[in-house]
C-alpha cells in the first residue's frame, strides 16, 4: 500500500472536477510511486554490498562501464578480394615427393686374391687366409675390448622397479572428483619431481664411476640414458610400438650363407650425405694398399629385400650439436664389391658395440606381440667404402683389406722407447702426432672405451700434470647438460621445496591454501624451468691424460659420423615398410606422398629419431665424431609470413616436424563429414540433436576407438619416456593422430577418401549403415525438382526477388527455394516454399566454414602454430565478423516476410542473428553447389579480411590480451618471476534498456576491480570488461598501484574464475 500526505489527497480532490477518471488514476500511481520507499536492489558485487561511505578515494575506484561493440567495420575492395583469390589453394601443385635415384659411377672390378676365390657359381667366397684374418680379427681386437668390459668395476644403477611407471591403465581423461572439483589423485609414483631426484642420483653415480674415463665425459649403460632408465612403459606394452624397435610386418630372416659373397641374396645401397658433416671438414681417414691411397667415401648397405622408391620421402634432415642441418639419402647401386657376411657381421660389431658402444642398437627383427630369436641375419649389413679414382672410375677396397688394416693398427699406442725416443728426437714427434691427431683411441680401463684425440702435446706441455714422459692426448668436447644439473645446489633445493609443497598439496583440503600452495608450485616449475634451460648452454671442455694407457685404432671420426646416419637411415627402412602395412591393410588408401603421412604419425612430442637410445648417439659423438667448437645460429622461424609470398615454388613446408597443424586440419574435416552425414540422412532431426549426436562420434574417445582399429598405436612416433605412459594420456595422442591423419589423406586424395576410411571403421558390422553412409540421401528440396526449381519464380514474387541477391553475389542457385530457406525466421518455419528455417542449414554451414577457413590458413601460413592458426580461425569466424559480412551483403534486405505486407527493412536483426544468416547461407551453397564453391566464397569475403587480424595485431581478443597484459607486466614488476594470477570475471547484476536484458560483469585481478563491462550476453560482457580493463590501465598511476603495491593473493572462492 502506497503512503500519502494531506496536502497531495486535497490537491488531488480539487482537480478531479475538471480530469477524467483514467488521467486522475495516472497521476495518483505517478504521484505515489513517487513517494514510496525504494528497496536497495540486490547486487552479487561486494564492492556495492559495503559501506562506500566509509571507504577511502583510490585511483582505484573510478573504473567506468563498458559497452560492448557488436559490429565493427572491416572493410575490404576488389584488390583485397582479389589478390586472396590468388593464394594457396587445396588444388595446388606442390613438389613432387622425392624418389630413389641409381648410382652413375664407374666402378673397377677389384678384389684380393689372397682372400677371395670365384666359387663355381661365380661369386667370391672366403679362402684359408681370409677366415685366418677373421679369427684373428676376432681374438686380438673384438675379444680383447669386451673381454676388458667385462672385467671392468661394476656400479650398477637403480633397479627398473624404482623407474618404471605405475600409472593406473583405467585412467580417463575426465576423471576428477565431482565432490571437491579437484582433479583424482592419480597413482603416479614417478612424478616429474622424483624423476629429476633419479636423475641427479644417476648422474652423481656416473660421474665418479670408478672406471669413467673423465667426470666430463659421459658413457653408455645398457638400457640406460644420462639420467636413468630408457623405458618407463609398462610390461605389456615392452615389446609393442617403434619405441621399442617393433615395426608391424618383421618376421624373421633366414640367416645368409656367411662365407660368400651375397651378390645372389642381397641388394647394395650406397649412403649418400649430400651436405657437409662439419663446417671445416678434417681429412678423412684413410688406407694405403699396393702404394695407393684410399679414402673414406661412406658406407654401403645391404638389405635382404629391394627397396621401395619412396623411402626417401620419409627421411628428415639430422641436426647435429653445433646446429648444422645433415641432408643425406640412399642410392640403389648395382655394383658389388668384394666381401663376405661374416666380415660385415664382425665389423659391425668392432664398429657399433665395441667403438660407438650402441649397446641398445638392434637390428634384428621383433614382431608387435613378441620377441623373435637372433638365428636368423641381420635386417642389414655395413661394409665402409674406401675408394680411389683412376680415369674416371672409383675403385673399392676388397673388407678384407679393411679388416687387415683394424687388425694392424690395434697396437699400443705409444710404448717406454717410444716415449724415450719422441722426448728426445723432434721429427719422430711430429710423425707421431700426425698418425694419432684427429684418430680414435682406445683405452680398454674406462668408460668409455674410446675417445677422440684433438690434440697431442708433448710430454714437457705446461701443465702437464702426469710427470711420466708420455706424451699428453687432449680432448675437447660440450659439457653434457644433464651433469651440469648435479652440481647446483639450487636446483637441488628447488626440488626439495616443490616435493614439500606437492605432499601438503595432496593434503590439504582448504580451498584458498589449495590455491595459494598451486600458486607456489607453479612459480617453483618455471624457476627449475630456467635453471635447466641454463645448464643446457653449451660450453667447451677440455680434457688431458697421459698416452700411456691408450692405444690406436687407425680409423678417424669420419667413419663415426657416416656410422650415426647408417643407424639412422635403417631405422627409416624399417618405418617405411611398416607404412606399407598401414596403407594396403588397414587404410585401404595409398598416399601419393608419404611425407604427409610421417608427419601425421609424429607425435609433438617427438625428438629426431636416431636409430637407437638417442642418449647414446649423442654421447658418442661428443666422444668420437667430429670435434664441433665453432657454433651456427639457430635458424629461426618467422612468424609473420606474408600472405603475397610467392607460391610458385610449390615446396611442401614442415617448418614443424609435429602433426599438430595437421591435427587441426583433421578436426574440421571429421566434423564436417560427421555433420554432413547427419543432415542428409536425419532430415527430422533438429539443430541441437544434430549437435549430441555430433559430439558422440567426434569425441576423443570414439576418435580413440577408430585409431585402435587402424593399429596407429604400432605407428606413432613419440618420445620414449614417461610422458605419455598411462593409458588415458596414450588414447589422447591416438585420437589427435587419427585426425591428423584424416588431415593428411585430404592434402593427398581429398576428402571422400576420409570419409569411406571413417565409414568402414564406424559401421565394419552394419553393412546397411555403411550404404547409407556411402551413398546418403539427397536434401528434400532437391528431390522433388531435380532439375531445379528455378521456374517457379513465377508463381512465387519472392523466388523472383531472390535473383536480385544472386546478381549480387554473382552466384546461381539451382535450386531457389534452398536459397529462400536461408532467410525464412523460425517464426516463419511453417510455410510449403521452404518446409523449415534456416537453423539447420546454419548447423551444416558452420561446419563447411571451418574446414575451408582451416584449410586456407594451413596452406597458406605455414609457419604459424597450431595455436595461432587456431586464434585467427576464432577471429575470421566470430559473430563480429560475420555481422559484418552480413552487413556488406544486405542479407536482411533478403529476409523473407512473416505476411505480404511486412516491411523487412525495419526488422533489427542481432548479432548471433546475422551470423547465422551467412552460415546458412553457406550451408546452401554447400548443398547446392558443392564445397568449390563455397571455398570461392569464404576466401573472397572472410579471408580478404584476414589483414585485419595479422598486419594490426587484432588476431587476439580483449581476454586473451588482458591475460597476457597482467602476466608480463606482473613479471616485469616482481622481477623474480609472475605471481601466476589471472584475470577473473564475475557476473554482478542484470539491467534491462529498451527491453533487453543486459548482463554487467566485472573483471579481477588481485582482488581489485578492473573493469566493467555490459552486454547482452555473459561472454561478450566479459570481452567489454576486458576492453575496459585495458583502458583503464592507460590512466596514469592505475599500473604502479595494481602491480607493485598489490600483494598477490589468491581470489576468494566466491568468485567465478
Amino acid at each position: 500500500m502506497a503512503f500519502h500526505d494531506s496536502s497531495s489527497e486535497s490537491h488531488s480532490s480539487s482537480e478531479e472536477s475538471w480530469d477524467s477518471e483514467e488521467e486522475l488514476r495516472k497521476r495518483k500511481r505517478t504521484e505515489s510511486s513517487r513517494e514510496r520507499p525504494v528497496k536497495k536492489a540486490r547486487t552479487d558485487d561486494p564492492e556495492e554490498n559495503t559501506n562506500n561511505s566509509a571507504k577511502p578515494e583510490s585511483v582505484l575506484d573510478n573504473v567506468e562501464v563498458t559497452n560492448f561493440e557488436e559490429c565493427h567495420l572491416l572493410t575490404i575492395d576488389d584488390r583485397d578480394i582479389n589478390q586472396t583469390l590468388r593464394l594457396r589453394t587445396i588444388d595446388h601443385a606442390c613438389d613432387a615427393p622425392p624418389v630413389m635415384e641409381k648410382d652413375p659411377t664407374k666402378y673397377k672390378h677389384l678384389r684380393h686374391r689372397t682372400y677371395y676365390a670365384k666359387g663355381e657359381d661365380g661369386t667370391y667366397i672366403s679362402t684359408g687366409d681370409h677366415l685366418q684374418l677373421l679369427e684373428d680379427f676376432n681374438s686380438k681386437v673384438l675379444r680383447v675390448i669386451f673381454d676388458a668390459r667385462d672385467n671392468l668395476p661394476q656400479d650398477l644403477p637403480e633397479s627398473i622397479e624404482n623407474n618404471s611407471c605405475e600409472c593406473d591403465p583405467s585412467d580417463s581423461d575426465d576423471s576428477h572428483d565431482e565432490s571437491s572439483g579437484r582433479p583424482k589423485k592419480s597413482k603416479k609414483k614417478n612424478t616429474s619431481t622424483k624423476r629429476d631426484e633419479i636423475a641427479l642420483r644417476e648422474v652423481s653415480r656416473k660421474r665418479f664411476h670408478p672406471a669413467a674415463l673423465s667426470s666430463e665425459i659421459a658413457f653408455n649403460e645398457t638400457g640406460q640414458k644420462n639420467t636413468g632408465s630408457l623405458c618407463y612403459c609398462a610390461n605389456k606394452d615392452k615389446n609393442s610400438g617403434i619405441r621399442h624397435d617393433c615395426y608391424v610386418g618383421e618376421k624373421m630372416i633366414p640367416k645368409c650363407n656367411m662365407d660368400v659373397q651375397g651378390k645372389k641374396q642381397l641388394y647394395h645401397y650406397i649412403l649418400r650425405v649430400k651436405s657437409k658433416l662439419i663446417q671445416y671438414e678434417p681429412r678423412r681417414s684413410e688406407i694405403k694398399f699396393e702404394n695407393e691411397i684410399y679414402s673414406f667415401d661412406g658406407y654401403s648397405i645391404f638389405f635382404h629385400s629391394k627397396i621401395p622408391e619412396n623411402l626417401n620421402q620419409c627421411l628428415e634432415s639430422h641436426q647435429t650439436e653445433d646446429n648444422l642441418s645433415i641432408e643425406y639419402d640412399l642410392v640403389e647401386c648395382k655394383h658389388m664389391p668384394m666381401f663376405t657376411v661374416r666380415e660385415l657381421d664382425l665389423f659391425g660389431q668392432y664398429l657399433f658395440d665395441g667403438i660407438m658402444e650402441y649397446h641398445d642398437l638392434s637390428w634384428f627383427p621383433k614382431a608387435t606381440k613378441k620377441d623373435l630369436t637372433e638365428h636368423g641375419c641381420k635386417i642389414a649389413h655395413v661394409m665402409p667404402r674406401f675408394i680411389m679414382v683412376d680415369d674416371g672410375a672409383k675403385e673399392v677396397l676388397p673388407m678384407a683389406v679393411i679388416i687387415k688394416h683394424i687388425v694392424d693398427n690395434f697396437k699400443v699406442l705409444c710404448t717406454d722407447e717410444m716415449a724415450h725416443s719422441l722426448g728426445v728426437m723432434r721429427n719422430d714427434f711430429q710423425s707421431f702426432r700426425s698418425s694419432a691427431q684427429n684418430k680414435i683411441l682406445v683405452n680398454l680401463n674406462k668408460r668409455p672405451v674410446a675417445i677422440r684425440a684433438d690434440m697431442i702435446d708433448e710430454c714437457h706441455f705446461f701443465g702437464n700434470p702426469f710427470h711420466d714422459g708420455f706424451p699428453i692426448v687432449t680432448h675437447h668436447t660440450f659439457r653434457v647438460p644433464d651433469y651440469s644439473l648435479a652440481n647446483l645446489k639450487e636446483y637441488k633445493d628447488k626440488i626439495r621445496q616443490f616435493s614439500i609443497l606437492k605432499k601438503e598439496f595432496q593434503t590439504n583440503k582448504n580451498i584458498g591454501n589449495f590455491e595459494l600452495i598451486k600458486i607456489q608450485m607453479n612459480m617453483l616449475e618455471k624457476e627449475m624451468k630456467e635453471i635447466r634451460h641454463q645448464a643446457t648452454k653449451k660450453k667447451i671442455r677440455e680434457v688431458r691424460w697421459s698416452a700411456r694407457e691408450f692405444m690406436s685404432t687407425g680409423i678417424g671420426p669420419d667413419l663415426i659420423e657416416h656410422g650415426t646416419l647408417a643407424c639412422l637411415i635403417v631405422s627409416y627402412v624399417r618405418f617405411n615398410n611398416a607404412l606399407d602395412i598401414l596403407e594396403q591393410e588397414k587404410m585401404q588408401y595409398k598416399f601419393k606422398d608419404r611425407r604427409l603421412l610421417k608427419l601425421a604419425l609424429s607425435h609433438i612430442s617427438k625428438y629426431e629419431k636416431l636409430g637407437t637410445n638417442s642418449d647414446h648417439v649423442k654421447n658418442s659423438l661428443r666422444n668420437v665424431g667430429y670435434r664441433r667448437n665453432r657454433y651456427s645460429k639457430k635458424p629461426k622461424v618467422s612468424t609473420s609470413t606474408p600472405l603475397s609470398k610467392n607460391i610458385d615454388e610449390g615446396t611442401l613446408d614442415q617448418t614443424f616436424h609435429h602433426n599438430e597443424r595437421l591435427e587441426f586440419l583433421g578436426d574440421a574435416i571429421v566434423e564436417l563429414i560427421t555433420t554432413q552425414h547427419l543432415y542428409l540422412t536425419c532430415p527430422t532431426l533438429k539443430e541441437g540433436g544434430m549437435a549430441t549426436f555430433r559430439t558422440a562420434i567426434v569425441q576423443n574417445k570414439n576418435l580413440a576407438n577408430l585409431a585402435e582399429e587402424l593399429w596407429l598405436h604400432d605407428f606413432m612416433l613419440y618420445a620414449h619416456g614417461p610422458d605419455l605412459c598411462n593409458q588415458s594420456d596414450i588414447r589422447h595422442a591416438m585420437a589427435n593422430t587419427f585426425e591428423a591423419l584424416m588431415g593428411a589423406i585430404h592434402l593427398d586424395g581429398g576428402t571422400e577418401h576420409c570419409k569411406n576410411i571413417i565409414g568402414r571403421l564406424l559401421f565394419k558390422n552394419s553393412p546397411q549403415c555403411l550404404e547409407m553412409w556411402d551413398s546418403p540421401p539427397i536434401h528434400s528440396l532437391l528431390q522433388q525438382y531435380p532439375k531445379g526449381d528455378r521456374h517457379l519464380a513465377e508463381k512465387h514474387p519472392y523466388l523472383e526477388h531472390l535473383k536480385k541477391f544472386e546478381e549480387h553475389i554473382g552466384m546461381t542457385f539451382k535450386s531457389l527455394r534452398l536459397l529462400a530457406k536461408v532467410f525464412c525466421r523460425a517464426s516463419n518455419k511453417h510455410n510449403s516454399l521452404t518446409e523449415g528455417d534456416y537453423q539447420r542449414l546454419e548447423f551444416l554451414g558452420d561446419s563447411v566454414l571451418q574446414l575451408a577457413v582451416t584449410e586456407f590458413l594451413y596452406l597458406n601460413l605455414p609457419t604459424y602454430d597450431e595455436g595461432r592458426l587456431s586464434q585467427l580461425r576464432t577471429c575470421l569466424v566470430s559473430n563480429k565478423t560475420q555481422a559484418c559480412i552480413s552487413e556488406d551483403l544486405n542479407l536482411s534486405y533478403f529476409l523473407m516476410p512473416t505476411y505480404p505486407t511486412e516491411d523487412v527493412s525495419q526488422i533489427k536483426l542481432k548479432m548471433k542473428e546475422k551470423a547465422d544468416l551467412v552460415e546458412a547461407l553457406i550451408g546452401a551453397m554447400f548443398i547446392d553447389r558443392g564445397l568449390d564453391a563455397c571455398r570461392v566464397f569464404i576466401r573472397a569475403m572472410y579471408m580478404s579480411r584476414l589483414k585485419y587480424f595479422i598486419t594490426d595485431g587484432n588476431w587476439k581478443d580483449s581476454k586473451t590480451n588482458l591475460q597476457q597484459f597482467c602476466l608480463a607486466n606482473d613479471f616485469n614488476a616482481k622481477g623474480k618471476g609472475s605471481s601466476g594470477l589471472l584475470p577473473y570475471y564475475k557476473a554482478i547484476r542484470q539491467v534491462k534498456e529498451n527491453n533487453r536484458l543486459h548482463h554487467v560483469v566485472a573483471v579481477y585481478f588481485k582482488e581489485v576491480r578492473i573493469g566493467l563491462g555490459k552486454a547482452t550476453s555473459i561472454p561478450d560482457a566479459e570481452q567489454a570488461a576486458s576492453l575496459g580493463a585495458l583502458r583503464f590501465f592507460e590512466k596514469p598511476g592505475i599500473k604502479e598501484a595494481i602491480f607493485t603495491t598489490c600483494v598477490p593473493t589468491a581470489p576468494s572462492s566466491s568468485y567465478k574464475k
